[in-house]
């Protein structure tokens, strides 16, 4: 009682090849990945140089030269004084932020 319908071993007319699985399904084109990529990669990179140099643009629209940090400029210096003592405000008021107070466990 041997079944011949069970066998393990395909003919060659049964067999299929690679590309012909490729034709047979025909949205399955071997070139269309990558050819996807390559656009994929092409968009990708023209959107991240678009956002990056019209980003800059806008940063550096809204920078403003400060006279201070100029080489000729002798009367403002950061760096030359005393620390002055200031009695008329206190550095912190518990009802400005509490948070502190609450924070701290003070």
């Amino acid at each position: 009682m041997s079944n011949n319908s069970n066998t393990s071993s395909a003919t060659p007319r049964d067999t299929m090849t690679h590309l012909d699985f490729f034709k047979k399904f025909k949205r399955l084109n071997p070139l269309e990945p990558s050819l996807g990529f390559l656009g994929f990669f092409w968009v990708t990179l023209v959107f991240t140089g678009c956002f990056f140099y019209l980003d800059y643009r806008t940063v550096t629209r809204g920078l403003r030269h400060h006279g201070f940090l100029d080489k000729d400029v002798v009367w403002c210096d950061v760096f030359y004084g005393n620390w002055v003592w200031d009695d008329n405000d206190p550095m912190y008021r518990s009802q400005d932020c509490s948070f502190i107070d609450t924070g701290l466990g003070v």
